[in-house]
């Protein structure tokens, strides 16, 4: 963690377009980052094609950072973790943050918790073929169906392979009723195959 946060250069990785002009800079701009390693300054340059137009800007900091957002993905990650593996209220998180130099509010821990969950949604639905791949080399699968919700809440059903023990799917749905589980066991026939 440094006092002041350092400056750090980013650039796009290629020096021509695929139409092989060479780039122009285009503008150069800082960006203030939070990471887990303590917040840094982004000298951002994006650079442009001066035949066909093309924008490029660095891919390095697009693995660092979302387009358009200040919280690195690993903080995103420690907060999803923290969350929903350590039971930590969004008071703690914060003060753990605040050790690494890293000010956020508890309504924006709120909101990147969500954000955590829909990455991790969207990884899981990337992973289906690999998944499927991974389950018919080991013979298929035992589909286990949960559901849990406490009073008039909507409830989590989940199916889960018994053999590897990984979960499948998730949904919130109105009630237990046939007709909100079964489009749920179709989406799983879809993308596992047959139990």
């Amino acid at each position: 963690m440094f006092p002041e946060p350092p400056v750090i250069p980013f650039r796009p990785e290629k020096e021509q377009c695929d139409c092989r002009q060479r780039l122009l800079v285009r503008k150069t701009h800082r960006k203030t980052v939070l990471s887990m390693a303590g917040p840094f300054v982004a000298l951002q340059t994006s650079a442009r094609c001066p035949k066909c137009s093309r924008i490029f800007n660095s891919e390095t900091l697009r693995r660092i950072v979302q387009p358009g957002c200040r919280t690195s993905y690993d903080v995103i990650t420690f907060i999803g973790r923290s969350l929903f593996q350590r039971y930590r209220t969004t008071r703690e998180i914060q003060d753990e943050l605040l050790i690494r130099n890293i000010r956020i509010s508890t309504s924006e821990i709120n909101h990147l918790g969500r954000k955590f969950i829909s990455y991790l949604a969207l990884g899981h639905r990337l992973a289906v073929p690999r998944i499927r791949a991974k389950m018919e080399l080991s013979g298929g699968y035992i589909l286990h169906l949960d559901a849990t919700h406490e009073g008039d809440c909507p409830a989590l059903m989940s199916g889960m392979d018994g053999l590897s023990e990984m979960v499948l799917a998730n949904v919130k749905i109105p009630s237990e009723k046939a007709d909100h589980i079964v489009p749920f066991l179709e989406d799983l026939k879809k993308n596992y195959g047959l139990p």
